[in-house]
């Protein structure tokens, strides 16, 4: 909250970084907040504190032992603001006494100059290719990663932004992508208003049910981590395409309470086990020299898609009552996105 603060008043809110698996937007001066305080976080402990919070929660809420109450939407309301206000407290201090004792431009340049230090001395450290100090690629020797079958379309070549646009592989990744958040950023901003509004849920129930999905997604992501090393990433990303259309289209046609369950294990795990894919074979097909090129280029595919997705689900459920026609299309959409990965077949030569 406070990198989101302190990037309006710098102007930063502009030249945002937009995260190619989500779609969502975040703040340049949010990232670097993030950065400087989990290093801060790692040089304190305070994972060990994390973890052992962690292991006393089982002591305090036994599993199967917890019950919510009517009282769980405002305690979580109650959080958001003490959240808020957390950010409140850590930005302004330094936009109050900087604007009060030497002007806006000068605070805006002093803290800017800081965090862009910190951002590039942090990237100097997290940035080496792994050969360069030492360490062997992906914790394997030389010999270990000689014996690795390749990744398809896997050939060492690099292609320039220009060679990959004139490739097949470029479009049908991108539309894949963009396909699959027409899903993913839809849910992401309409399932709680669905579930109260069509599903009768209240709005704590349908907080809960919202959040539990990231959760979902994260044992996705260690499975398509794990699977796109040893697994056709195209394979993979077609059969999570039909995951998200089945996991929608399931929501909405089945009245039963178990659709929602069938929701959030097929889309949560469907969007971890997609995501790794998306860029891991985008390196497979074109490289890394100008990787940063072909994905700013692809992104904007991929961004049409997770702008497409919510406003076809609020414009079509304000026009017909219900979510329903949306949903539909969308989940219909995204399982015949499939056929983007099918043709998404690897570049043969450099055009």
């Amino acid at each position: 909250v406070s990198g989101e603060l302190i990037g309006h008043e710098m102007g930063f809110m502009v030249a945002k970084q937009t995260d190619p698996v989500t779609g969502v937007q975040t703040s340049l001066i949010t990232n670097a907040y993030e950065i400087v305080f989990i290093l801060t976080l790692l040089g304190l402990n305070g994972h060990h504190w994390l973890i052992s919070a962690l292991h006393r929660s089982f002591d305090r809420a036994p599993v199967g032992e917890l019950h919510f109450s009517g009282d769980i939407l405002p305690m979580i309301t109650s959080m958001f603001g003490e959240m808020f206000a957390a950010g409140i407290v850590f930005a302004a201090p330094i936009m109050v006494w900087g604007f009060q004792t030497v002007g806006w431009r000068a605070t805006v340049l002093v803290v800017g100059g800081v965090l862009s230090s910190a951002a590039w001395w942090a990237a100097g450290i997290t940035g080496r290719r792994p050969e360069d100090t030492g360490e062997p690629m992906d914790g394997l020797t030389a010999a270990e990663a000689d014996a690795t079958p390749d990744a398809e379309g896997t050939t060492g070549r690099h292609l320039t932004a220009q060679q990959a646009l004139r490739t097949r592989g470029f479009w049908m990744i991108s539309f894949g992508h963009a396909f699959a958040l027409l899903v993913v950023v839809s849910s992401m901003a309409h399932l709680a208003l669905y579930l109260t509004e069509d599903r009768g849920y209240s709005a704590g129930s349908a907080a809960i049910v919202a959040g539990v999905v990231p959760l979902v997604q994260i044992l996705g992501t260690a499975a398509g981590g794990y699977l796109g090393d040893r697994v056709n990433k195209r394979l993979i990303s077609g059969v999570a395409m039909q995951m998200h259309g089945a996991a929608l289209l399931g929501l909405v046609w089945i009245d039963a309470g178990f659709a929602v369950v069938i929701f959030i294990v097929l889309h949560g795990l469907a969007w971890g086990v997609r995501g790794p894919q998306m860029q891991a074979i985008r390196a497979d097909y074109f490289g890394s020299t100008s990787f940063a090129s072909i994905m700013g280029w692809s992104n904007i595919i991929v961004t049409m898609g997770a702008i497409a997705g919510p406003l076809i689900a609020g414009t079509l459920a304000d026009a017909t009552g219900d979510y329903r026609l949306g949903f539909t299309i969308l989940g219909v959409a995204a399982a015949c996105g499939t056929v983007f990965w099918v043709f998404a077949t690897p570049p043969s030569e450099p055009v």
